[in-house]
């Protein structure tokens, strides 16, 4: 009875021994179990982490191709609205131009038609070559002379080709003559050709100084030419002074300079000013009288 219960008793030791040996490599692997569980939601936040950070970097590029794509399209679109608005101001006033040498013109020949009723042609003709000879001679010795106005007379002969062949050199050099006279009339289209590379080599810099000088005296194209040059800032520099720059505050100051003595486009660039409220205040009220003002010295942008 006693071997009997021994072994009952070793028996049992030995069950509770291998149960608690169970227990422990339950344990064990349950805990590697558990451990390999977080290691694996560790990596699966970790690429899902990375992935959302692709995805913000991915974003935030795109925004930025967009900014960029955004700010080229205004910029383009900026620099194309100005193109026209100079291409408009240049065709406005070649056609002022235009119309004012066809007026010329055709007053001339209303004239020459009244004579014709008193004279024969011949003797018309031979009237008017001695006439403007003589005044061109007149004026040819004038400007040898040095004077101003002589200087600038013939300047304009040879750039209309009025008594004498058009030679648009000759006609700088007596501009400019006239012009470093203070002839604010020679110094506007000294400016003009120096502009438009006619007669000289194309200066944009001297331009824009002899619009100022010219302007500086009251011509309202140079005033014009002033407001044109400030709003855009081409030409600016030298020709202005070192350092300046675009400045619609004061081109607004020389439209309205200009606007206020006649000349017929400037009040529209100066109502555009306050309409855009690109360096004016925006003012619908301004706008309206200025652009108003254009319209009824037949600017067709206004109209």
């Amino acid at each position: 009875a006693e071997a009997r219960k021994a072994a009952e008793l070793m028996a049992q030791a030995k069950a509770e021994a291998e149960a608690r040996k169970a227990a422990k490599l339950k344990a064990t692997a349950e805990a590697a179990a558990k451990d390999q569980a977080q290691a694996k939601a560790k990596a699966q936040a970790q690429v899902k982490a990375e992935a959302e950070a692709r995805k913000a970097a991915e974003l935030m590029a795109q925004a930025k191709e967009a900014h960029e794509a955004a700010k080229l399209k205004a910029r383009a679109e900026a620099e194309a609205k100005l193109r026209a608005e100079l291409e408009a101001r240049e065709k406005a006033e070649a056609e002022a131009w235009a119309k004012k040498k066809a007026q010329a013109q055709a007053k001339m020949e209303a004239r020459l038609k009244t004579l014709a009723k008193k004279r024969d042609k011949a003797e018309i003709r031979a009237d008017a070559r001695k006439r403007i000879k003589a005044a061109l001679d007149e004026e040819a010795r004038a400007a040898l002379k040095g004077e101003a106005q002589a200087q600038f007379n013939m300047a304009v002969r040879y750039s209309l080709g009025r008594g004498v062949p058009v030679n648009l050199a000759e006609a700088a050099k007596l501009y400019r003559q006239a012009a470093q006279q203070g002839h604010a009339a020679a110094q506007y289209e000294l400016a003009t050709l120096l502009d438009m590379g006619q007669g000289v080599e194309q200066d944009l810099a001297a331009a824009a100084g002899w619009y100022r000088k010219a302007a500086e005296q009251g011509h309202p194209g140079a005033q014009f030419a002033m407001g044109a040059l400030l709003e855009s800032g081409q030409g600016l520099g030298e020709g202005l002074g070192k350092g300046m720059k675009r400045d619609p505050k004061a081109a607004a100051e020389w439209y309205r300079k200009a606007a206020e003595q006649g000349h017929a486009t400037a009040p529209y660039r100066l109502g555009l000013l306050y309409a855009s409220g690109g360096g004016l205040p925006r003012d619908d009220g301004e706008t309206l009288k200025w652009y108003r003002m254009a319209a009824d010295r037949g600017v067709p942008e206004a109209q």
